[in-house]
């Protein structure tokens, strides 16, 4: 196994996608699988990365229903979301490549493992391989699995930014430097190390306690909210969709994409509508309320669109209330798919202030907004939801009381 762990922007999916190429051309007739975290990444990041160090007359043949690619030489690429790591199970292969691992559950390492059991008749030295290119996630899965430097059986490739200085625009690294500088995040982000996140806003997430399958399907929510959170051109723009039902909120999906069009978030808003089997008008959409046109631009499409209360503090409160939920039952859970909402769970912290007199760093009440734009989403979502509904006890089949509309 190999770990190409590195910053942002520091060749990882580059190398990564080299070595799927070298060897599936090395060895004829193989079978290569390709998987990420997110069907967005793979195809805007991934995919895109492989096609540019391709010539178009590699591929013979593209099935682009099934993500599947084959070679002139007969080697196949199978493109696989990897959200739920039991997609797996019914392929077979010789390789596995995931990039952005340190984003998936653990289990992409195990199930896949299992995978790779192809014979290769044709060379005896063949050796199946699996490999993941990321950039670190806090104190993620990946650093008690290959440790900081590699273990026998687990090599790690390790670069930061700094090292890849030469292929990237000018000015790119100091436009970085400045965002991230005096956040945790540089050492992430521009050095690609583990960090350890002090003062989380949200320590009371658990991925094994928050990440789940709902419980109900989304058209049986009682409500519908969607939270969206407008980027521009340069920044990630991200919705979230969730769904209530007897006083219990789960985000069914995410959308999240850097340089997003407001023509991109609709497109993904129309489809979600058709998920829920409801009309626009029954579905409420709560806005950025800091931006001006991204309200009226989305009530125009038949939503019930409104800006989001303006009280961040009171957001911040009502989310951990969810999270934490009653009696050791979370009232607000999140499905495995919504790969950058749990990052951002784990990532999003208080700043921090230096006293002036004495030097003491102390944590604030203002949270360092990088990396955070899922989570405004589900904070307007959760505040729209908790304002304008009055709940009752509500006894359920079976005789469980559960607080309800």
């Amino acid at each position: 196994m190999l770990l190409y762990r590195g910053a942002i922007a520091s060749g990882k999916t580059v190398a990564g996608g080299v070595r799927m190429l070298m060897r599936r051309l090395k060895y004829p007739g193989t079978v290569g699988i390709i998987g990420g975290p997110s069907w967005d990444q793979l195809r805007d990041g991934t995919m895109r990365t492989l096609r540019r160090q391709m010539h178009e007359s590699w591929i013979a043949y593209e099935n682009k229903v099934e993500h599947h690619w084959v070679l002139t030489n007969g080697s196949e690429m199978i493109f696989r979301t990897l959200a739920d790591p039991d997609v797996l199970r019914a392929l077979e292969a010789h390789d596995l490549w995931v990039d952005e691992n340190a984003m998936c559950s653990p289990e992409v390492l195990d199930v896949g493992l299992g995978r790779l059991r192809l014979p290769y008749p044709q060379d005896p030295t063949f050796k199946h391989s699996w490999w993941g290119t990321t950039t670190p996630r806090a104190m993620d899965w990946t650093l008690g699995v290959f440790g900081e430097q590699g273990k026998d059986g687990y090599g790690v490739v390790h670069s930061t930014i700094y090292d890849n200085r030469a292929n990237l625009p000018l000015g790119y690294i100091e436009r970085l430097e400045e965002k991230y500088k005096g956040t945790p995040f540089f050492e992430q982000e521009l050095l690609g190390l583990y960090t350890a996140f002090e003062g989380l806003v949200y320590p009371m997430f658990r991925r094994e306690k928050h990440v789940r399958r709902p419980d109900w399907m989304l058209s049986d929510s009682d409500r519908i909210v969607v939270g969206v959170d407008f980027g521009g051109t340069a920044d990630p723009s991200a919705m979230t969709l969730i769904g209530e039902r007897h006083n219990r909120q789960h985000q069914f999906a995410e959308f999240y994409k850097v340089g997003a069009t407001l023509d991109d978030m609709l497109a993904r808003l129309a489809e979600w509508t058709v998920l829920t089997k409801r009309s626009a008008k029954q579905i409420t959409v709560v806005c950025d309320p800091s931006g001006t046109v991204l309200t009226p631009t989305i009530g125009a499409r038949g939503y019930t669109a409104k800006p989001a209360e303006r009280d961040k503090l009171a957001g911040l409160k009502l989310t951990a209330q969810r999270l934490t939920g009653l009696g050791g039952v979370p009232q607000f859970t999140v499905s495995p798919e919504c790969v950058y909402t749990i990052i951002e769970f784990g990532q999003y912290v208080w700043s921090k202030k230096r006293e002036g007199e004495t030097g003491v760093v102390y944590f604030t009440k203002v949270p360092i907004d990088h990396h955070a734009d899922a989570l405004d989403c589900d904070r307007y979502a959760l505040m729209e939801l908790g304002t304008t509904a009055e709940y009752k006890p509500v006894r359920l089949p079976g005789g469980r009381m559960v607080m309800g509309r």
